[in-house]
């Protein structure tokens, strides 16, 4: 009886600290006050049909019991509350340690590896045991007033107030977090208690670090909750590296809010396959994806038609009804059917999942493929390629139409940020099995080692990469002309190359055998491309040349050799500066002597009619003309030797040196125009 009424009343039987067992109506202990320590404040729920008990929510009566507990929700009185007990004599008792609500000196630390990320939350000194008897007792409802947290350190970027929950009072093993959601002048969340555990409360620190998330086939998974619905429109990204078949040779999940038979899914079959499905529609692509190699996969949803793209080339489309809504669990990497059935686990690395509420189209795929995301006001921008280049490709990509965005970077507590507007945070299934890695997957690509473009060695990761400027694996001919590639090291191109975005940071990048490196959007030249024999550098309509570029290109020009014969000539480049583009130059100040190509030298300039084949060449600047008219008369050719001022329009003339050879090598060195 005395148990029953406690229960009922939030009484804690005896005297507050010590307290004394509670029983159920069959004598069964439901509250042991050993160990001690957490017998103070004791309150619970539970069904007794012996003892007439169905007590569906609580808080102790005592000043300072701080939580109030409820079963699936907490109303204004016990009856208004319509959640049931499935079963009887199942309770939920918790006690707390008797501390106060101030912050412990000692942060909790929670570690996820190989590739070490540790996040770090600030925790209050009063803690309770949670203990569940009798069997499973259905979610609850944890509730305590916001003005019990003020002594938490103030919230502040991406922080958070977090429920934690831990498998000892020492809060060493078991970790686990919910976050907290404002209701009112309220803090609450939900969570499912089993057996014993011990609470806290604290603020959750974000840490941000390069990484992806490695699903291990057996038991790992990442569970967000009853978020992210599709019902029209939509387009879903991720790179995935598929490592092998996983422990039970079944689908493995990218991305799922499914239960088994309705619901989403996103999935790489047993034989590699991409397959998309819902309300038992499903497309399957043509494509076979190869293990242990990084592909971009993109189902897109519109006007009735689910298309599917691999590394943004389309591999099939069909015609399908509308995804619905459904109350299945979001989860990456795995199927979450309920707590015990946790199905179709991805084996494998997953990094960069976005979803969108709109179909994207190609274009922007393409763009954001090899570039991480952030926002900007409403806006959407990638993280590599600039705001203000002119062929922006999601200038009309709202960030408010981003869903839900797990970069794999941002870590909070023992889950994985949802960098959208959103926050559906996801909680990391067996967190301390899961393995956190460093990014591998192009974001974009990188220079590694010097040596050749096709070389998987010159490229950092590129033993998991498809190489920049591969052929597609959905047709093997369409080329993928739309990669970011940054270089840092001398690399040697031996065939025509086509970038969205090319950032040569450093070094040299070499074009051989009379190819072409083409940028279609952007170019940073601060290293130098030396495009030797007839190579050339192009940039298509309205690609931009970063105007801050420091560094400069080499282009070979033939020419006359001739000392009695004109050569007329426009420069590709100007004056090497790292502040503006489209300078005035000098033919002194951007040609050179290319008879050896590959260490051009500044040429001799001389007086009088004649240059001679020296070393290096002379040339006579007396026959250094422009022409800057419209008429075409004569007298509008103006001699301006090798230091006149000539705009990037602007053609000049010049004589040979005389030289055995019918042609002489000169080299164009400048900022590319």
């Amino acid at each position: 009886i005395e148990s029953y009424l406690a229960i009922k009343y939030g009484i804690t039987l005896g005297t507050n600290g010590v307290s004394q067992n509670y029983v159920n109506s069959a004598g069964t202990t439901i509250w042991n006050i050993a160990p001690t320590g957490f017998n103070y404040d004791i309150a619970g729920i539970g069904r007794d049909d012996a003892a007439q008990l169905n007590q569906k929510q609580s808080k102790s009566i005592n000043s300072g019991a701080v939580i109030t507990m409820g079963l699936g929700d907490i109303l204004t009185t016990n009856s208004a509350n319509t959640n049931t007990f499935d079963a009887d004599r199942k309770y939920l008792v918790w006690g707390s340690n008797g501390q106060s609500m101030t912050t412990s000196s000692t942060p909790l630390t929670v570690t996820f590896g190989p590739s070490t990320v540790t996040t770090t939350t600030d925790i209050t000194n009063k803690r309770w045991k949670v203990v569940e008897t009798g069997g499973d007792v259905a979610t609850v409802k944890v509730s305590l007033a916001t003005t019990d947290l003020a002594s938490l350190p103030a919230l502040s970027g991406n922080d958070a107030y977090v429920m934690i929950i831990a498998s000892d009072a020492a809060f060493t093993t078991g970790i686990d977090m919910v976050f907290l959601n404002t209701n009112g002048t309220n803090q609450e969340c939900f969570y499912d208690f089993d057996g014993t555990k011990y609470i806290a409360f604290g603020v959750a620190h974000e840490v941000t670090l390069s990484r992806h998330i490695t699903i291990d086939g057996i038991d790992d998974a990442v569970r967000v909750d009853n978020k992210n619905d599709l019902t029209g429109a939509f387009t879903i990204m991720a790179w995935a590296r598929p490592t092998g078949a996983n422990n039970a040779a079944s689908d493995k999940t990218i991305v799922s809010k499914h239960n088994g038979t309705t619901g989403y899914r996103l999935v790489i079959q047993n034989d590699n396959k991409i397959r998309m499905e819902w309300n038992g529609s499903s497309l399957i692509s043509n494509t076979t994806l190869p293990n242990n190699s990084w592909h971009h996969i993109a189902p897109v949803y519109n006007a009735g038609t689910l298309s599917l793209y691999i590394d943004g080339v389309l591999d099939r489309s069909a015609t399908m009804a509308a995804p619905t809504a459904t109350t299945s669990i979001f989860t990456i990497g795995a199927e979450y059917r309920n707590k015990n059935s946790i199905v179709n686990i991805f084996k494998g690395d997953i990094d960069e999942l976005r979803i969108w509420n709109r179909g994207l189209s190609i274009s922007e795929i393409r763009y954001i493929m090899n570039q991480e995301i952030t926002s900007s006001g409403a806006n959407t921008l990638g993280k590599i390629m600039p705001s203000t280049v002119t062929k922006n490709d999601i200038s009309m990509l709202t960030w408010a139409s981003l869903m839900a965005y797990y970069s794999m970077n941002s870590y909070i507590g023992t889950h994985i940020n949802d960098n959208s507007l959103n926050k559906n945070r996801g909680n990391l299934v067996n967190p301390s099995k899961i393995d956190i890695n460093t990014q591998t997957a192009p974001m974009p690509y990188d220079s590694n080692a010097t040596g050749l473009w096709s070389n998987t060695a010159t490229w950092t990761n590129g033993t998991t990469q498809d190489l920049p400027y591969s052929l597609s694996i959905v047709d093997g001919t369409t080329t993928i002309d739309w990669n970011i590639v940054r270089t840092s090291h001398d690399i040697t191109s031996t065939g025509n190359k086509t970038m969205l975005g090319f950032f040569v940071n450093a070094n040299t990048v070499f074009a051989t055998n009379d190819s072409k490196i083409e940028v279609s959007h952007f170019l940073r030249l601060n290293g130098k491309i030396d495009l030797q024999g007839r190579s050339q550098s192009v940039q298509t309509y309205n690609s931009d040349l970063d105007p801050t570029s420091s560094g400069s290109i080499e282009r070979d020009q033939q020419g006359q050799s001739n000392k009695y014969n004109y050569n007329y000539w426009s420069s590709p480049v100007g004056p090497i500066n790292a502040t503006t583009n489209n300078n005035n130059y000098t033919v002194t100040g951007i040609l050179r002597d290319g008879t050896n190509a590959a260490a051009p030298a500044t040429i001799n300039w001389v007086n009088g009619y004649d240059g001679s084949p020296t070393t290096p060449i002379s040339l006579a600047r007396y026959w250094i003309y422009k022409f800057q008219n419209l008429s075409d008369l004569y007298a509008n050719w103006t001699q301006i030797f090798e230091t006149g001022t000539l705009t990037p329009s602007s053609g000049f003339t010049l004589k040979g040196s005389g030289a055995a050879t019918a042609t002489q090598n000169y080299v164009f060195v400048g900022k590319p125009y």
